[in-house]
């Protein structure tokens, strides 16, 4: 199946053992009657952010995000969804990363697609430095 192909790329990038995860048959079940708007990349990302969301090997609906549950599963809403500041998310997401990886912050930057020094300065400045934006020049 392409969900454990994409699994097994995962855990190639963070150079872990092929058989340390594996999917729920409730998160296979999520997987199979989502539609996919966004084509395969989608399929892809979810299973990406869905390693960095499990901590005890076996991947369950509960490894997405809120907002990505949310979009999996319409008319249910996981209850877990708070507004928030996107410096605060940021900073949250860059330490769940950094914790995930061990504390390696080489580890945790690759995963983000930043470099070593701008999750360093992130993680001192809370997140998005002042005045940045992920939005910029696009309002």
């Amino acid at each position: 199946m392409l969900a454990e192909h994409f699994l097994r790329i995962e855990l190639a990038r963070l150079k872990r053992k092929a058989d340390e995860m594996s999917f729920s048959s409730e998160f296979m079940e999520l997987l199979l009657q989502y539609d996919y708007p966004d084509n395969v990349q989608e399929l892809q990302n979810i299973i990406a952010g869905a390693v960095v969301g499990t901590e005890n090997g076996l991947i369950t609906p509960d490894s997405l995000s809120p907002y990505i549950k949310d979009r999996m599963t319409p008319g249910e809403t996981s209850g877990e969804f708070t507004p928030a500041r996107l410096r605060d998310v940021v900073a949250e997401h860059i330490e769940k990363t950094v914790e995930y990886c061990g504390g390696n912050e080489k580890q945790a930057a690759g995963l983000l697609d930043i470099s070593t020094e701008e999750l360093k300065e992130r993680r001192a400045e809370g997140g998005l430095p002042e005045g940045d934006s992920v939005f910029q020049g696009s309002v």
